[in-house]
């Protein structure tokens, strides 16, 4: 009994330690008082219960967004995505984190909720036999590219995904055909490659 509590006690120390430990990293990074990261303290573990996580996890996942430079209100739409997302996916926030930031700064123009892009890519996940991971990995090769030429989220991502089911070969590498693909179809269209 006594092992066990001295290890309940362990595992909580260093769990206050950790979550001490991100609400700083985010204090320092917004320049927050502290009063306000106790409120937002609050705040990451009402969501992080919602949101079935650790209000450790909640705040690592903000601290990435806050680091972006973005305010309260999209750091928490942001994250909450994440954290529903990585719950689904079972990847951790931080890398979930990483592939819809990418997804959203090469996509998401305002029209659609951030949960779509978020939606599409596991649906498709799901489906196929490409993990979140996989399809994200491939988008972030051509993202930028497709969306100069006009390739909707939903178009690129099905693609993807159907290529790399159907040939089993890597994300990377559909991903890098695809860009290469589109770089000259955008070359073409603009008049570069004529012959």
């Amino acid at each position: 009994m006594v092992h066990s509590l001295e290890s309940a006690l362990s595992g909580a120390i260093s769990y206050a330690k950790d979550l001490n430990s991100s609400l700083n990293d985010i204090r320092i990074v917004t320049g927050q008082s502290v009063d306000q990261m106790s409120k937002f303290a609050s705040t990451a573990n009402q969501m992080a219960q919602e949101l079935s996580t650790t209000t450790t996890a909640y705040s690592k996942a903000a601290l990435i967004f806050y680091q972006q430079g973005l305010d309260d209100k999209a750091v928490k739409e942001r994250t909450d995505t994440v954290i529903k997302m990585a719950n689904v996916t079972k990847d951790s926030a931080a890398d979930v984190s990483s592939y819809m930031t990418a997804i959203w700064n090469n996509f998401d123009d305002g029209t659609k909720p951030l949960e779509h892009y978020a939606d599409v890519i596991t649906a498709l996940g799901a489906s196929t036999a490409s993990s979140s991971a996989e399809i994200a990995a491939g988008l972030e090769k051509f993202a930028s590219i497709g969306k100069t030429i006009g390739l909707s989220y939903d178009y690129a991502t099905s693609a993807l995904a159907t290529i790399v089911a159907n040939t089993r070969q890597s994300a990377d590498t559909v991903g890098t055909g695809l860009r290469t693909i589109f770089s000259r179809l955008q070359g073409l269209k603009l008049g570069d490659t004529l012959e």
